[in-house]
């Protein structure tokens, strides 16, 4: 049975997400393989202090993987005492939109969109699906003059005063806004922050017992690097 244009439509933005996943992948490996030569780590060693394994550890390096969990980096980044956020992101100039715009144009892919979107019988769950994706078309980026320590988030509120969302397969989710923005943010990404807080003495030290119990409390939604004190 032939596909509908809409469908086909949906396949090719699929595809473009998989492939962006695969290229920032590819970029977070080469970042991983720099700071660790640069470290004089070897894979094998740097493998044994993660526990990821030597195999894993080549994978992300090679890019053969479509994706690197934040758990992971976040290991490899502790242990290499390494920039996370660099880790991750470089120098900040690689995003989905402008991988779009490498080969696919936004101004064509929103004009498909709008027009999928004026289909009668397009299912519900691809209204949405386009609904959402020309909405991030739509949002204007963060302007490269903005200072991201003058552009603060703060929580959305919701008429029903919410500004969580705490379902089951994702756990703990905060609704945040910026000048440009409305996006999500995880309780992981929260510990993640305070994690780092702790660790540049920002913060007292929290005893090893909380940080269990909050994972204990979460499991297995969330996953923290614990460093034992050196005797």
């Amino acid at each position: 049975m032939k596909r509908s244009k809409s469908q086909q439509l949906l396949d090719r933005i699929s595809y473009l997400h998989k492939q962006y996943r695969r290229e920032l992948t590819k970029r977070i490996g080469k970042r991983l393989e720099q700071i660790r030569t640069e470290k004089k780590v070897s894979r094998a060693e740097l493998a044994r202090r993660t526990s990821l394994g030597t195999e894993t550890l080549t994978s992300y390096e090679n890019g053969t993987l479509d994706s690197i969990s934040c758990s992971s980096l976040y290991m490899l980044a502790s242990e290499l005492d390494a920039d996370l956020s660099w880790l991750i992101s470089g120098n900040g100039n690689f995003n989905f939109m402008q991988y779009m715009n490498q080969g696919y144009g936004t101004a064509q892919l929103k004009a498909e969109i709008e027009d999928a979107l004026n289909d009668e019988d397009l299912s519900a769950s691809a209204r949405k699906r386009f609904s959402n994706f020309l909405e991030q078309l739509s949002t204007p980026k963060t302007p490269s003059s903005i200072n991201p320590y003058d552009n603060p988030a703060n929580i959305i509120k919701n008429d029903d005063k919410s500004s969580l969302n705490n379902h089951h397969s994702t756990g703990l989710i905060f609704a945040i806004q910026d000048q440009f923005h409305k996006f999500s943010l995880s309780l992981q990404t929260v510990l993640d922050c305070l994690k780092i807080a702790e660790s540049s003495g920002c913060i007292a030290k929290l005893s090893p017992e909380w940080w269990c119990s909050v994972i204990n409390h979460n499991d297995p939604k969330i996953s923290i690097k614990i460093n034992n004190p050196k005797e």
